[in-house]
């Protein structure tokens, strides 16, 4: 989740980014990021 945040940020070069939850890395699903 971590990991999703930091690429977020570095593709959009946005310098906040934040995930709404944590998902395992095991399964599928949707991982809610925020920017400002």
């Amino acid at each position: 989740s971590h990991e999703v945040a930091y690429w977020v940020k570095k593709m959009l070069n946005v310098t906040k980014a934040g995930h709404g939850g944590t998902l395992d890395p095991k399964v599928t699903g949707v991982l809610p990021i925020g920017i400002e």
